[in-house]
């Protein structure tokens, strides 16, 4: 931190400091004042009250030039010198507005990544054969359960390699070169889990036994399709039940989304307002918590064998609103979608056309079963949604 001095046989004050980037202290009249970057002539400080109040000044800017300086300097400083860690932590920093599940990816790439290459070796040692040798032995690698890393596990990591060997070449810490085809791995597509139509009528006939919390957090996911981290963000301010629409913030596109009601999200909106005047709509704290509520529920209706999450949710409504003949423009951007070249460039969906589309959504219709005279007949005790 600079300080300013008197000096005896002087009649300026002086200022000191310490310079990182000579690794010693620099000591300077006010009369030619060396800045740790420039060389900037200044008036002459006498010592004086006002001179005092000057040469404080002058620290200060000192202080803030020396920040200044040293990030610049972190990255002009030799690549070879830089070490893995330390750029690792830079490009950390600068990903750190993202989102925390994508940060803690981040981290979980690294803490492998570093079993190998370790923090504090030279950057060189990251070359195009040893980060593809690297990347070949993670499929062999196990997890602390003893478990070989899936597909997509690997997939994950890889994908994270190259964001950051992305943020080396951009900053030219590394020349660029690229990862042979036959080293990365492939994602696995899975098979798509959506409700059947038995379980999702199961749980709607079930509803009344949840808390209202729950109730209007299982509507919202059904009768929208939007992510659980989306719905989190409705407040009550947001509703508009005079033109039957919501704004709610999407996390993962940035912005603020105003989008038509569904008829049968109406009224449960009206008595979730009747108890949540103001503020956020759902009491959950993150999206977690949501997914843990729902499971408790789906346990008490043996539902929790099948794979089911809040996520199932959202594709089980795209499923539906493909077979009920929904545009596709319409769902992308209802669901909350990356904007797709048709809509970007040449196509706007006005509210008007949303609401039409999203008024064709449904739950798909119970499975009918034969009755004991062979007549078909709905289930007993069910009703339509």
């Amino acid at each position: 931190m600079a300080s300013w001095y008197p000096r005896k046989n002087s009649p300026y004050l002086w200022v000191k400091w310490f310079d990182h980037l000579r690794g010693r202290h620099v000591r300077e009249s006010t009369n030619i004042l060396l800045r740790p970057t420039r060389r900037i002539i200044t008036p002459c400080l006498k010592n004086t009250k006002e001179g005092e109040k000057l040469a404080k000044q002058i620290c200060e800017e000192i202080d803030a030039a020396k920040k200044l300086d040293l990030g610049i300097a972190y990255f002009i400083t030799s690549q070879n010198q830089a070490s893995i860690g330390s750029v690792f932590q830079l490009f950390k920093n600068i990903n750190s507005n993202k989102d925390k599940s994508t940060v803690k990816n981040y981290e979980l790439f690294f803490e492998l990544f570093k079993k190998t290459f370790g923090e504090n070796k030279p950057l060189k040692v990251l070359t195009k054969q040893s980060l593809e040798l690297w990347l070949s032995s993670v499929r062999q690698m196990k997890t602390n359960n003893g478990k070989i890393y899936s597909p997509n596990y690997v997939y994950n990591f890889q994908k994270n390699l190259k964001k950051f060997l992305n943020y080396l070449f951009e900053n030219e810490y590394l020349k660029s070169f690229k990862l042979s085809k036959d080293v990365q791995v492939k994602i696995e597509v899975g098979r798509k889990i959506i409700f059947t139509p038995d379980h999702i009528h199961l749980i709607f006939d079930n509803l009344h036994k949840a808390n209202s919390n729950l109730r209007v957090c299982i509507y919202l996911l059904t009768y929208t399709g939007l992510r659980s981290t989306d719905i989190l963000t409705i407040r009550a301010e947001d509703i508009d039940l005079r033109n039957k629409s919501f704004q709610y913030y999407s996390p993962k596109l940035k912005k603020h989304i105003i989008i038509p009601a569904h008829p049968k999200l109406i009224p449960v909106l009206k008595e979730r307002l009747a108890e949540v005047t103001k503020g956020l709509l759902l009491d959950y704290s993150d999206h977690k918590a949501i997914a843990h509520g729902l499971n408790r529920f789906l346990k008490t209706l043996e539902l929790d064998k099948f794979g089911y999450s809040p996520r199932t949710f959202r594709k089980s409504f795209d499923t539906w609103a493909y077979e009920k003949g929904m545009d596709s423009i319409a769902n992308s951007r209802l669901v909350g979608h990356s904007v797709t070249i048709a809509e970007k460039h040449y196509r706007e969906v006005y509210m008007g056309k949303l609401r039409e589309e999203l008024n064709k959504f449904g739950l798909p219709k119970r499975k009918k079963n034969k009755d004991k005279s062979g007549q078909k007949g709905t289930q007993k005790g069910t009703q339509k949604f």
